[in-house]
């Protein structure tokens, strides 16, 4: 019983043990295919068919994520079958700020993107002064450098069309859900169902 336990224990916390990779070498990008995005935490994952003039090949598709520094935007997609990435090119007049712990689901010819934790202002240690420093999400750990950025909850929503390539932000009636992150979410028939999620910046709540 014991040894069942252990194993039990063992895998949820290699499940929940999450790290920042280093970006990798523009020799190990190249060896890659194409040019690979930086390491980062809490991007979104989504397969699809096919985006712009690539469609009918299977591609996944990133989006977002953060590390020490700030929070990303940007939207690149991988093609499987030759392992080539590149980073793509997204028009609309309102467009998702850098955001991770967002969710994104498939919903017929569009995307739809909804809340996670989301920059404030352009953050980049790059583009700013600041000086002042944040304590890591928790899962980060103990050990993890502090943070340069301060993201916070949001529940915004945002809907990329598939085949142009471009972000809409619909107008939406009634009462939406609190600002949160690392939700639960999927699509039922015409609907987003979104579940759970945290809603504080240090994920504590």
């Amino acid at each position: 019983m014991m040894e069942e336990e252990r194993a039990v224990r063992n895998l949820v916390l290699s499940i929940c043990e999450f790290r920042l990779q280093a970006a990798p070498s523009p020799r190990e990008a190249e060896t890659a295919g194409g040019r690979v995005p930086g390491g980062r935490v809490g991007s979104q994952l989504l397969l699809v068919g096919g985006v712009g003039s690539e469609r009918g090949a299977a591609q996944l598709l990133m989006h977002g994520g953060a590390d020490e520094t700030q929070c990303y935007d940007d939207l690149h997609a991988v093609e499987l079958e030759r392992g080539l990435w590149r980073e793509l090119s997204v028009g609309g007049f309102s467009k998702p700020s850098g955001v991770y712990g967002h969710t994104m689901r498939a919903w017929n010819d569009r995307i739809v993107l909804f809340g996670g934790l989301a920059a404030q202002t352009a953050q980049s240690l790059a583009e700013t002064e600041q000086t002042q420093t944040f304590p890591p999400p928790s899962f980060m750990g103990p050990q993890s450098a502090e943070w340069l950025h301060n993201p916070q909850p949001s529940n915004s929503l945002f809907i990329l069309q598939v085949d142009g390539l471009f972000w809409t932000q619909p107008e939406v009636e009634g009462e939406g859900p609190s600002p949160r992150a690392f939700h639960g979410a999927t699509i039922c028939k015409d609907f987003l169902v979104v579940f759970g999620g945290a809603t504080d910046a240090r994920l504590q709540e």
